[in-house]
């Protein structure tokens, strides 16, 4: 098992003479399939996670980060060897029952193969890999689940271009994935990370589709409406997110904190904005067609606002993204605008007039004089 170990260590490789990423996840699958077979012969009592889980993880892990354009064969062929490796681990004496680590550990495992499967096109076998691992996730209460349900819904996502059955369980899906956003953001900081990434992605995803939806609206499909309304609602809760992800600005005395919340803004904030300008392209929709209500955009707004602000807060003065987060409060200040000037030609009375003017003047207190 070591010798077959060695042949793909760093060491043994050069810049010229470098193993294939797939070759040395089945050099690494191979080892371990030998060592099942020696603890069986042995008779050697196994700690599941530290001696099977934790490095067939680090192996499953090192070969997804290295691969790029797998295909469904390198998929498949992956797959077989680790379906064969489990089966013959099955065989060798445990200290105890799995615990809830161990679970854990092989539901990211699985959570691997399936972004693997997502990548090759296999993306009925990347759902039933990401639906396997729910069940630990939840019991484990964390972060991967919300990562997990992120990648559930951007895989429905994906997968509508090749089969049209993944329409039908997508509402549910974005919902899904919007109700853990809402989870305490209790995890590793690489946990937290990649929720944040996978996030994103499901965002960029949905409004791709909220855009297609919206150009469609002479010839709508069934379910349209619902989608719309759960895209709205994943924006929402995205956004909200962003928010917790940051955290508040620290107090002075509070120095040390100061340099972890710049690193979070410098993190998030290409992301915030875009998403910032996706809840504003929703605004429009809603002051144009009430769809969504108005009534319903204007937490959203305020979330965007209160986030703007805290970047805003982080960002040095001659900073370039400065002006970018300029630029969105005074695209937000002109969303208030367009109401009020949509509500007084209804015939609104001044209660209802004078806050949205109110707040689109606020939005622009500090702005630069360009902007304003």
């Amino acid at each position: 098992s070591n010798t077959v170990l060695s042949l793909c260590s760093s060491s043994q490789q050069t810049t010229t003479n470098r193993l294939k990423p797939t070759t040395s996840l089945t050099l690494q699958l191979l080892s371990l399939e030998i060592r099942c077979v020696s603890w069986k012969i042995s008779g050697h009592v196994c700690d599941d996670a530290k001696e099977m889980w934790d490095p067939l993880a680090r192996y499953v892990a090192n070969y997804a980060h290295q691969s790029k354009g797998i295909t469904k064969s390198d998929f498949a062929s992956t797959y077989k060897a680790i379906v064969r490796l489990q089966s013959t681990f099955t065989s060798v004496q445990k200290r105890s029952s799995p615990s809830m680590n161990d679970n854990i550990s092989v539901a990211k495992i699985a959570t691997i193969l399936g972004q693997l499967a997502q990548e090759a096109g296999c993306f009925d076998e990347a759902l039933q890999l990401y639906t396997e691992t729910l069940t630990p996730l939840s019991d484990g209460q964390c972060l991967s689940l919300a990562t997990v349900r992120c990648k559930i819904a951007s895989l429905h996502l994906q997968a509508l271009k090749q089969a049209t059955k993944y329409y039908s369980g997508l509402a549910k899906a974005i919902k899904e994935a919007t109700n853990v956003l809402c989870m305490p953001l209790k995890g590793s900081a690489n946990d937290l990370d990649e929720l944040l990434v996978e996030a994103a992605k499901l965002k960029k995803l949905a409004m791709g589709l909220f855009g297609d939806i919206a150009s469609r609206e002479k010839s709508p499909k069934k379910d349209d409406d619902e989608i719309s309304y759960r895209i709205y609602g994943y924006l929402n809760g995205f956004v909200r997110f962003l928010r917790r992800y940051v955290g508040r600005k620290p107090a002075e005395d509070e120095g040390k904190e100061i340099e972890p919340f710049q690193k979070r803004v410098a993190a998030v904030r290409n992301i915030a904005l875009a998403a910032i300008d996706s809840v504003i392209a929703i605004g429009r929709l809603s002051v144009l067609s009430q769809r969504p209500p108005w009534e319903e955009m204007q937490s959203t707004l305020i979330d965007s606002q209160r986030l703007l602000m805290t970047m805003e807060s982080a960002a040095e003065a001659s900073d370039s993204i400065t002006e970018n987060i300029g630029n969105c409060f005074v695209k937000l200040s002109n969303l208030f605008w367009s109401r009020y000037i949509k509500e007084r030609e209804s015939g609104k009375g001044v209660r209802e007039l004078v806050p949205l003017l109110k707040q689109s003047a606020t939005l622009l207190s500090d702005c630069s004089p360009a902007q304003k």
